[in-house]
């Protein structure tokens, strides 16, 4: 490996790159099997701030030295995410490196898990779905990962017809929020039937009944 990323780079002194990509790593592995299943411990919110000091150390470290050092173990989501971290990163970055760790995203705790690591500095700061739309451009992945990445409910704000006719991605993060909301609107129900026949037998059929929290 490069000498430049055996190196401490940090302030400390004493973090490498490698130390890094190697803690966010392991907790994942720690809490998640390969396959993304069930979790297998009870203490993800621990490791979930763990991991989070060790990304914003990455925060004068030099987004391209990343990006490379990451493609060149074998670009992961993990690394894509804690991209977005570094000095100069870009989203578009952070989007293209995810998509070429081939990690899939769908509406469960193991696969959102890291979008909820992405610099929210570089994510639009609302719970509106067409203003989230418009900073994804219209893209499933960006768009289902700043549902996943958000802390607050959903606001459902673009035209029935729009929602309706939702990609299946896509329709299976509105729905599953729409399943998790306490106040429903008219249409709801009708669009979370569509939405469940959209998903039907695809990748995103992640079975989440009515009531689901």
């Amino acid at each position: 490996m490069n000498f430049i990323y055996q190196t401490s780079l940090f302030d400390d002194g004493e973090t490498t790159a490698p130390m890094i990509w190697s803690i966010i790593h392991n907790s994942a592995n720690t809490q998640f099997n390969t396959q993304g299943s069930e979790p297998r411990i009870t203490n993800g919110d621990a490791l979930d701030a763990f991991d989070m000091i060790a990304m914003k150390k990455l925060v004068n470290f030099d987004a391209q030295k990343w990006q490379v050092f990451c493609e060149n173990v074998g670009m992961t989501v993990y690394g894509a995410v804690a991209l977005s971290w570094c000095k100069g990163a870009q989203i578009e970055n952070v989007w293209s490196s995810w998509r070429a760790s081939a990690f899939p995203l769908k509406p469960t705790p193991e696969f959102e898990r890291p979008a909820r690591f992405i610099n929210p500095s570089l994510l639009p700061n609302t719970n509106s779905l067409a203003e989230i739309a418009e900073a994804g451009n219209n893209k499933s992945l960006p768009i289902c990962a700043m549902i996943a990445a958000l802390k607050g409910p959903l606001n459902f704000d673009l035209p029935y017809e729009l929602l309706r006719t939702s990609p299946p991605q896509i329709a299976s993060f509105l729905r599953s929020r729409m399943l998790r909301s306490d106040i429903r609107q008219v249409n709801d129900s009708s669009l979370i039937e569509i939405w469940s026949q959209t998903i039907k037998d695809t990748e995103y059929d992640v079975g989440e009944e009515e009531g689901s929290k």
